[in-house]
């Protein structure tokens, strides 16, 4: 697995690229998943999450970057277990990030409630993947964005967004099992996941990004 800049990264909104990480609980279809905390009866509830599973060489570069990163650390046995599958790598710990990109936001000049698309989840030949249901531990190319926000609950800091994904090894999603189908249960802090960009412009911005670095993730 590694790591890299993407060619427009800025000081601004670096374009991070992981590259041959893991996907957990991908949610990428059906209007995303709820966000933390709310009832997710509107697309500015609701968002598109995954779990990555990287190395500590990975988490600790994106840390040096994304100051309150939250992750979490399981050994082998704790890892299969949580996620129902074998590790697909040999490791004294394994790395579990998270990211999202929001369904939605309210239009602070209208307060109408926009939704926004999915994050591009492509195959390595540009199949679209948008109805492809992406099981746990799917081997993937995965593009970040890190950005800034001021809230007035959490306030300042830098938010992890999702952006583009290509998957390089698919693993078919078997069916729903409501012990193991979302990531409600692994005790991540909501304020340290929530996507603060709600703006129109900024998620344009993102994905334009997205799009300049598609060729640095094919």
């Amino acid at each position: 697995m590694d790591i890299a800049k993407g060619k427009n990264y800025t000081d601004e909104k670096p374009v991070l690229v992981l590259k041959d990480v893991y996907l957990l609980y991908l949610q990428h279809t059906n209007g995303g998943a709820p966000k933390y905390g709310t009832a997710g009866s509107n697309p500015a509830e609701r968002e598109y999450p995954v779990q990555i599973l990287v190395n500590a060489k990975i988490a600790k570069a994106i840390k040096k970057l994304h100051k309150k990163l939250s992750y979490k650390q399981f050994d082998k046995e704790e890892f299969e277990e949580n996620f129902k599958m074998k590790a697909p790598f040999e490791a004294d710990n394994y790395v579990v990030i998270r990211a999202s990109a929001n369904a939605g936001y309210i239009d602070k000049s209208t307060n109408e409630v926009k939704s926004l698309n999915a994050p591009k989840v492509l195959s390595k030949t540009r199949q679209d993947l948008s109805e492809v249901l992406v099981g746990n531990g799917s081997k993937a190319t995965v593009g970040l964005n890190i950005s800034e926000y001021n809230h007035p609950k959490f306030g300042q800091g830098t938010s992890l967004n999702l952006g583009m994904i290509v998957v390089s090894e698919l693993v078919e999603y078997i069916g729903a099992d409501s012990a193991v189908d979302s990531d409600d249960d692994f005790d991540f802090e909501a304020d340290d996941f929530d996507d603060m960009n709600d703006e129109a412009e900024e998620e344009e911005q993102a994905e334009e990004a997205e799009e300049e670095a598609a060729d640095d993730l094919l």
